[in-house]
């Protein structure tokens, strides 16, 4: 996984985060994971 070009340096791409899990974050991109 890639770190967005809004991430800081710092950050690190974690399926858990303070904004919500990675589904949570798919979702508010328009994607949808695959199952």
């Amino acid at each position: 996984m890639k770190k967005g070009p809004d991430a800081s340096k710092s950050q690190t791409p974690v399926e858990k985060s303070k904004s919500g899990t990675l589904t949570d974050i798919l979702k508010k991109l328009g994607l949808t994971p695959k199952k």
